[in-house]
């Protein structure tokens, strides 16, 4: 996955998610998506707010997904995150 991601990232639109997924639907393993920002933090990495019933409450986040129940974590746009 890494080959993947490092031949193809300057290019835009060129379907790399596509190829990705399309790769760990034929290896039959499920996956769990995260694109970075330059606003990501080490929380949003971990949880995410969601309103509840008039409530903010937070899920797990991708990441904390993907370690749990033993799935492939897509990072997205890693060039974008912060470097702290």
């Amino acid at each position: 996955f890494a080959l993947i991601s490092y031949a193809c990232h300057r290019y835009q639109g060129v379907g790399k998610n596509r190829v990705v997924d399309h790769l760990l639907n034929r290896l039959a393993c499920e996956r769990e998506y995260v694109q970075l920002h330059r606003d990501t933090t080490v929380q949003s990495l971990l949880a995410s707010p969601l309103i509840e019933d008039g409530r903010i409450v937070f899920q797990d986040s991708p990441l904390v997904r993907a370690a749990t129940h033993g799935r492939i974590l897509v990072i997205d746009e890693a060039d974008k995150a912060p470097v702290e």
